[in-house]
């Protein structure tokens, strides 16, 4: 015999399988319940019937008379016979005191004796109903006493019996009428499994359980790997997925799916996005004390929104990795703008050698030597952080290159960050002023652009400020500008550095002031607080 691993059935044969059993077993046990049921009743009213017709006949004169008396059978049995056929019982028998028969259907029976012991009782001047097998099969029989002088003595008794083949022919129409009902509900039962099944498997992308579970399983394991935080909730505001990396930035327990996101992190505002369907990028927010950059996406399915995500990272890890990535680029930048300048000089040197103007040559290598070292030597001496002073030789560098006048002040100085910024905020802070001086000089199409940068490290404060001679910004355009996506350069990509001057400020509790006179140039002066 081959046998076949239950694991390997697909579903629909499971479905098949548990819906055809379920409806087999349930007609068939109530089948049998109705059959001895309704048995035990035909039995009971059987009984009730044949004990009735036995009453009546122990109560007819004729035959108290003729019972124990010589011949007395032969005025018995035609009247027996009567009610008999009257009733129409199986077999009425009447019975004297000695067990002898005065009466049968058959006459071959009539003077024989009934040794059945459940005629003791009736002998016994007691009324019983008894089942039991006689000369004319299985029959239900009822004993009732015949009594005389007053009914104070006992003469025989009167047996009434009603043979069980109309019951087993009763029983046999219900099983045909059960059986029938049984392939109906079993037809039935198939079709709407089959139907099932196939709904079933649609849904599931025709994926069996097993590889359902496998797939969750291989996703759970996913989310769990990726160094990202992951937060999913469902349309309820319930979380549905909690990664190991987001409880662990918002300080929660892993096992807390099934749980409302607003009582868990209401900074996540996921509620928002589940009413406004709207995705959200790169939003820094404050979990658990620590500075977060989020992304919020809502989960359609059939144009409804079912469920929202969020996935986050801590800003620190982020800032490690900028810094590496702006100190590289810083470098490559230096790099090639000093490349570029410094083939112009040697352009330069060759022109005045072929012309043999050699005190010239050397005086112009002097002056070239002396100006890069000395900003050089200034801003590694003024500034404690060497991220932050290459950033600065590469602006100085590249305002070279576009021709423009910049000037960092002499008094110029950084000993220590703030305890509340760290180094990548405050690359972003200066790079994105200076970006915005020598694109606002450049367009302003003046004909000595100037943008000179200033850095205080006072005692309460560290204080910044980046004053450009370009066209300014007008007063009613000057809260506008820290909008995100706001720009006035009409291109894609922008609007988007000043957003995130004014985001580092405030998160290191700073102020950030923009200046513009209405003659022209502007000033963005920044005020961030020690301790």
């Amino acid at each position: 015999m081959i046998s076949v691993n239950p694991k390997f059935y697909t579903l629909r044969t499971k479905i098949l399988i548990l819906t055809f059993g379920s409806i087999f077993l349930i007609i068939l046990i109530t089948g049998i319940v109705v059959i001895e049921y309704i048995s035990s009743a035909l039995e009971d009213e059987m009984g009730r019937r044949a004990l009735a017709v036995a009453r009546s006949v122990s109560s007819i004169e004729e035959i108290k008379v003729n019972v124990g008396i010589p011949g007395g059978d032969i005025v018995i049995q035609p009247i027996v016979e009567k009610a008999r056929t009257a009733s129409k019982v199986d077999y009425i028998v009447v019975v004297d005191m000695n067990r002898r028969r005065l009466s049968h259907p058959v006459k071959e029976y009539i003077g024989t004796y009934f040794l059945s012991g459940d005629l003791d009782i009736a002998l016994n001047n007691m009324e019983n109903i008894s089942k039991a097998k006689g000369v004319m099969g299985t029959s239900v029989r009822a004993f009732s006493p015949i009594r005389v002088e007053e009914e104070t003595r006992q003469v025989g008794v009167v047996v009434v019996g009603i043979v069980t083949q109309k019951q087993a022919y009763i029983g046999r129409s219900l099983l045909v009428l059960l059986y029938s009902c049984l392939l109906i509900g079993l037809f039935i039962a198939v079709s709407g499994s089959l139907y099932l099944s196939r709904n079933v498997k649609r849904a599931l992308l025709s994926l069996e359980p097993e590889e359902i579970g496998r797939v969750f399983e291989e996703r759970i394991a996913l989310f769990q790997s990726i160094k990202e935080g992951i937060i999913a909730i469902d349309n309820t505001k319930k979380i549905t997925i909690l990664n190991h990396e987001a409880a662990r930035i918002i300080g929660a327990d892993e096992n807390s799916t099934g749980k409302n996101v607003e009582q868990l992190i209401p900074q996540a505002r996921l509620s928002e996005t589940l009413q406004t369907g709207t995705m959200e990028k790169d939003r820094e927010i404050v979990i658990n004390g620590k500075i977060v950059i989020m992304t919020r996406v809502p989960i359609w399915l059939r144009n409804n929104i079912v469920g929202a995500v969020a996935t986050f990272r801590e800003k620190s890890d982020i800032n490690r990795l900028a810094e590496e990535l702006t100190s590289v680029n810083s470098f490559v930048e230096a790099i090639r703008v000093q490349y570029h300048e410094h083939m112009n000089k040697l352009q330069a040197i060759a022109g005045l050698i072929h012309l043999k103007r050699y005190q010239q040559v050397l005086d112009f290598i002097v002056k070239i030597t002396e100006e890069q070292q000395e900003i050089s030597r200034f801003v590694a001496r003024n500034f404690s952080d060497y991220t932050i002073a290459g950033l600065l030789l590469g602006k100085y560098f590249k305002s070279k290159e576009d021709k423009i006048d910049f000037v960092i002040t002499q008094d110029s100085f950084l000993s220590s960050l703030p305890e509340r910024i760290d180094t990548n905020a405050m690359i972003a802070i200066i790079g994105n002023l200076l970006d915005n001086a020598f694109e606002a000089v450049k367009r302003g199409f003046t004909q000595h652009p100037r943008v000179v940068f200033r850095m205080a490290d006072l005692e309460n404060m560290l204080m910044i400020s980046v004053l450009d001679n370009g066209p300014g910004i007008p007063k009613k355009k000057q809260q506008k500008v820290f909008e995100h996506g706001f720009t006035s350069k009409g291109t894609q990509h922008h609007g988007i550095g000043l957003y995130l001057v004014k985001t580092h400020v405030e998160n290191a509790g700073g102020v950030i002031e923009i200046r513009s006179p209405q003659g022209g140039g502007a000033e963005f002066i920044v005020r961030i607080p020690k301790g």
